[in-house]
């Protein structure tokens, strides 16, 4: 309220208050006591008592009854000042309402100063709005009625205090408020082009590759040098051993990547027109058809790739077979790069077994084999603590996928870095509930130049306890699809296509950016976490909920808030 050291709770009828100039007492400022004379039909600033004089016709009084009872309160009251009484709520009988802020706005002109004021209360007479009393530090608040203020318009405002026994006589300085508009979401189309389930191919960065091999950070730096790059086994009969040397990948070992690549493609095209078959897609995204993973054969070698269902490790590098006698004197040396895939089927339409499935190759390339070793043999031993699974024999193939027999070997004369062998494995799981299933692998060579002499070199495993970035989870929860397996360490993404859905785009969109726990986000590593049809925790549909890492409700250590995974938004 500006102005009055009280407002009177008494209610008249409009059209006789608009004829009658009242003289109110007005509050003492700095001590001093104060009235003047208000006439609700002049624009003074101090007419805002008036707000507080509402208007009830409840028709029980006559208009005349009613203006005898103002006046005679109105001019007790001004008596009692005039004689420098001081008034409290309880001397003035309960008629004494004690206000907070007054709260003025006006319109602005182009310059941004004010223009014309706005009338907040919808009376045409003062056009302000008071505050509920608050007490000193607090808040004060008003409701403007819908409608009033117009979004997208710049106003000034300006507020009168007071402070439980003074109100203040001048107004606060101008303050701007503008109204954000309501955002107008274009009309939803009926069909669009983007897939919301489409997933890229990550980079990620293995946790455990093996002693012999460092590891690195996210950022491609050194984060653990290799503790044991040559593994040496027992001497053979003459007193000579076979030690194997692991090396991460270099310029040269990415450079005959790359041109095996492009040897392999070349070969599946002469392969095809030579069947009279043509392929309807581009050459180039062909892959041969020994290849586990069709996406990862010209992938650049030096980084591992990963998807939901697949993993490529082209991040191996590869190894070195010396052939030391007694002296530690190398007698011949053998030189082959290496590479991985995994590759997980999520339901059985995927693998088309009855049976939880993941298989997991290996590749093989010989670069050069010295003719003092006569001949080299690899076997690759891929170890898994699965506790309900099945694994196949190891099928040995070459780059044309033809069988190479039981083992993978080469002759001194014929190995070059176009002889490779592919070895794969099929496992399949029949537990129940889930099952995530740690794996381990290991390669050990032998040489025909000796019957005994073997080197065995640890190509790691997928991945520490806390990471296990390379272990398949299988489960058979959702019974429709099941059974299946995965990678969960791959966060799935899931687009909004804001083309049907403009609408949830942008709640999508305000829950990332502006959302304290940017849920969902990439961007900020805040992703959700689905927990499952046997989580014990349900959305009010009775479904799984979808969980994320800072939202209210903690379950084992991931929250639950009902929103989806990490969301990307598509225009």
């Amino acid at each position: 309220m500006r102005g009055a050291g009280f407002s009177v709770d008494l209610s008249f009828n409009d059209h006789w208050l608009r004829e009658v100039p009242l003289t109110v007492a007005m509050a003492r400022r700095r001590g001093r006591a104060t009235h003047e004379v208000i006439d609700p039909r002049t624009e003074i600033d101090v007419l805002a008592v008036m707000e507080m004089l509402k208007l009830i016709d409840r028709g029980a009084v006559s208009a005349g009854e009613v203006r005898g009872v103002l006046e005679e309160v109105v001019g007790e009251l001004r008596e009692e000042f005039e004689r420098g009484e001081e008034l409290s709520d309880q001397d003035l009988g309960g008629l004494v309402q004690r206000d907070g802020p007054t709260f003025q706005v006006y319109t602005t002109n182009a310059d941004g100063t004010p223009k014309a004021q706005v009338d907040l209360d919808g009376s045409g007479d003062f056009g302000v709005l008071v505050s509920p009393y608050v007490a000193s530090g607090g808040t004060a608040k008003v409701t403007v009625p819908d409608g009033i203020l117009k979004p997208g318009v710049l106003y000034k405002f300006r507020t009168s205090a007071y402070d439980g026994s003074l109100y203040e006589t001048s107004w606060s300085p101008w303050a701007d408020i503008r109204i954000e508009p309501y955002v107008k979401f274009p009309a939803a189309q009926t069909t669009s082009t983007i897939d919301p389930t489409a997933q890229k191919i990550d980079e990620f960065t293995r946790s455990n590759p093996g002693p012999a091999l460092p590891t690195f950070d996210a950022n491609g730096a050194v984060k653990r040098e290799a503790t044991q790059k040559r593994t040496c086994g027992k001497p053979d009969a003459a007193g000579r051993k076979l030690c194997m040397e692991l090396s991460p990948p270099t310029a040269q070992s990415k450079a005959r990547a790359d041109k095996r690549a492009e040897a392999l493609r070349k070969a599946d095209e002469t392969r095809e027109r030579e069947a009279g078959k043509s392929s309807v897609a581009p050459a180039a995204t062909v892959a041969p058809a020994v290849e586990l993973v069709d996406w990862c054969y010209d992938k650049p070698a030096g980084k591992d790739y990963m998807t939901r269902t697949d993993a490529c490790l082209k991040n191996i590098g590869s190894g070195k077979l010396a052939f030391v006698d007694t002296d530690e004197a190398e007698i011949g040396f053998a030189t082959f790069d290496f590479e991985q895939r995994i590759k997980t089927y999520p339901n059985k339409g995927a693998s088309g077994s009855d049976f939880a499935e993941f298989d997991q190759q290996i590749v093989i390339v010989p670069v050069s084999i010295d003719q003092a070793l006569q001949g080299v043999t690899m076997k690759w031993n891929a170890q898994s603590t699965c506790s309900s699974c099945v694994t196949s024999k190891i099928r040995w193939a070459d780059n044309q996928n033809n069988n190479a027999g039981d083992t993978a070997h080469w002759n001194a004369d014929d190995a070059t870095q176009f002889s490779g062998r592919w070895g794969t494995i099929q496992t399949t799981w029949s537990g129940t509930g889930k099952e995530t299933i740690d794996l381990g692998w290991l390669v050990t060579a032998t040489v025909d130049a000796s019957a005994t002499a073997i080197a065995t070199a640890n190509f790691g495993s997928s991945g520490t306890q806390a990471m296990r970035e390379l272990a398949p989870r299988c489960d058979d929860i959702l019974k429709p699809s099941a059974p299946g397996c995965v990678l969960p360490f791959f966060k799935l993404d899931w687009t909004v296509d804001t083309n049907l859905y403009p609408a949830a785009g942008a709640y999508y969109w305000y829950m990332q950016q502006v959302m304290p726990d940017h849920a969902g986000s990439g961007r900020w590593d805040s992703l959700m976490h689905y927990l499952g049809p046997d989580t014990t925790v349900k959305n009010s549909a009775g479904g799984p909920r979808v969980c994320g890492e800072n939202s209210p409700t903690v379950v084992s250590g991931t929250s639950c808030s009902g929103k989806p995974p990490r969301v990307r938004g598509k225009p």
